[in-house]
This record gives C-alpha cells, structure tokens and sequence, in this order.
C-alpha cells in the first residue's frame, strides 16, 4: 500500500504534455486586427504615395495673359495628372486670385463671371489624398469690360462758310486720343485742329467727356477758342473696338459739323491696370 502514492506520481511525470484543440497558447504578441494595425496604416501610405506620387497639376483654361470681358461667363478648368502624365478626375481644387481676395471657388471645371476689375495671377490648389499639395498659377488675366482700352483716330470739323455769294466748306483734321475707363461706363478724350476762317487761323482744342450707356456714347464735346469754352452735345457709339459720333457748334456764327473716328489699339488704359 506504501507503493501506490510513489507510483502515482511516476505516472504522472511521465504523461505526455498535449492541449485541448482549440485553445490557444498565450506567446505574448499581439494578434488579429490590432497586430496588423500599423502594418495596414503603413500600406496605406505607401499605396497613396505610388498612386500620387509624381502626380502634377496645370491649369488649362483661362491662359495666361487672357482677357476675360467683365461680368461674362468665362471657362476655368484645371486638371491632376497622374505620373505617367494620364489625366485624373480628381477634382478638390480651389482657385484664388492675388487681387481679389473674396473670389474662392472650387473645382476643376466651371463657368464664373465674377471677377473684379484688374489684371489677376490665378492660382489653382490642389490637397491630394496622400497628403500633398500642388499649386498652379498663371498670371495677366485682364478682367474689364469690352469696350475699355485705348482709341486713336481723328476729329474732324467742317467749317460752311459763305464768301462772295459762295459757299464754302473749310476743313481740318487733329489726332484724337481717347481713353475708356475699365468699367466701360466713361470715355475721355482730347484733341486739336487748327480751322482757317475769314483769313484768321482758330487753334481748336477739343475735350470729350462722354458716358457709354450699352454702347450709347453721349455727352460733350467742348472746344476752346481764345481761352473760351463753346460745349457741344456729342452722340455716337461704341462697340467692337470702334468709336464714332460727332456733334455740331457755332463759332462766329459759323456752323461747325464735327465728326469722330477712332479706333482701339490696346486694352490698356492711362492707370496702366
């Protein structure tokens, strides 16, 4: 009987070591979803960078230098390429401008006619989902309106005149330089002539100040003669670049026709915007 607890623990310590199926052994690690946590967070990143890496941004539309006419729809579109120079549709784009600060739009094509008065750098961002951001800018976009810029041409005054029982009509021609204001609602301009009448040579100075009312042109065409001023209602109009009108006056009980033509050369006006 003695023998029987010795026996038992022989058996004992030699029993095989086994576990039941299904448990698991405790090693310490981290398993499941929170082991690969930071495996799947570094894929991520790494996939993000292959798929943006390289990735570069241009604005297509509006180019630089483009006029666009003030408060008319104007295209903009700006587009992602990929690294192999393939377009994306992505599209979280903002746009800025660096005279405007209250024009913000977004996206990577629309219509927009609200840009102020001026000459613009427009820059178009682009925050890439790997975290990167990319910027394009173009610059001289000139927004005003479409009648604005600098005109030349001449102001010509026809003198009749009666001498001896005939008639006569006298004539001189003067250069005519003529500014309208970028919101195309004020046309300036001034010129001279010198008129050859009754034997007496009339240095004319003219000065045009004229309001455009959709293309209407009105207001006064003021000539000084002797240091005196003899205003004279201008009509005309103005559109595609042209300028033409005229208006008649009486100097020395003289009737005076005098006719407008001008022509723009440059959208640039005398604030040089």
């Amino acid at each position: 009987m003695r023998m029987l607890p010795l026996f038992s623990l022989f058996v004992l310590a030699c029993a095989p070591d086994y576990k039941v199926e299904g448990e698991m052994e405790d090693t310490g690690a981290v398993s499941g979803a929170d082991a690969d946590s930071g495996a799947a967070t570094d894929d991520s990143e790494a996939f993000l960078d292959e798929l943006w890496g390289g990735a570069t941004l241009r604005v297509l539309a509006p180019a630089s230098g483009d006029f666009l006419p003030l408060g008319e729809p104007a295209e903009f579109e700006a587009v992602v390429y990929d690294a192999s120079g393939n377009p994306t549709d992505f599209t979280d784009i903002t746009w800025t401008s660096d005279i405007d600060g209250a024009w913000a739009p977004s996206g990577k094509l629309f219509e927009d006619a609200t840009l102020t008065v001026g000459t613009h750098a427009l820059t178009a961002t682009a925050k890439l989902p790997s975290g990167d951001t990319l910027a394009y800018t173009i610059g001289g976009v000139l927004v005003q309106h479409e009648d604005a810029g600098t005109y030349v041409g001449t102001l010509q005054i026809d003198a009749s005149i009666e001498y001896d029982g005939q008639a006569y009509v006298v004539t001189c021609n003067g250069a005519l330089t003529m500014i309208v204001d970028q919101e195309g609602e004020v046309a300036e301009g001034e010129s001279t002539c010198l008129l050859s009448l009754f034997g007496y040579d009339l240095d004319l100075e003219y000065q045009l100040d004229l309001e455009n009312d959709d293309g209407a042109l009105a207001g006064e065409a003021n000539a000084v003669v002797f240091g005196y001023e003899l205003p004279s209602e201008f009509e005309g109009e103005i559109g595609d670049g042209l300028i033409s009108g005229g208006f008649e006056a009486e100097i020395i009980g003289t009737p005076l026709m005098g006719t407008v033509e001008a022509e723009r050369i440059t959208r640039s006006v005398e604030s040089g915007e």
